[in-house]
């Protein structure tokens, strides 16, 4: 992506404008760090082992989730308000091949959705093996 065409980048959910990516990706680094590593008591700052090939010990890496109530924040207005932030985004001009303008999760939604539709072969004694495991 250009810098100089990067108007909009999401973070999370909302929308932070920003002047070129490399702020927002900075920004958003620092975030996860300061989340995921400096509060948690985890590793950060390039401590945390290579998970593919550094096994000489544990990866002390950590994980911070965050739960909130919208509804204290905006009322009952959250769905609306995430629906017409979806609608900007598509909106938004696209780079060169780019046919669509994904949100966080849709493109593992939209393969969800096409795989509820396929076919999935299995040999019988899986089969088997599955119904015995659901008699359980």
């Amino acid at each position: 992506m250009n810098q100089a065409t990067a108007h909009v980048i999401i973070v999370g959910s909302p929308l932070i404008y920003l002047r070129n990516v490399t702020t927002c990706v900075l920004f958003r680094d620092f975030i996860v760090i300061l989340t995921s590593g400096v509060l948690t008591g985890g590793n950060h700052a390039g401590r945390v082992k290579d998970p593919f090939t550094d096994f000489s010990g544990p990866q002390n890496i950590g994980h911070l989730f965050f739960v909130l109530k919208p509804n204290l924040f905006v009322g009952n207005s959250f769905n609306k308000r995430i629906k017409d932030n979806i609608k900007t985004i598509k909106k938004l001009p696209k780079i060169k091949g780019v046919k669509e303008i994904l949100y966080p999760g849709q493109s593992k939604f939209n393969r969800f959705k096409s795989n509820l539709k396929k076919e999935i072969n299995i040999s019988k004694a899986v089969l088997k093996d599955l119904e015995y495991l659901q008699s359980i």
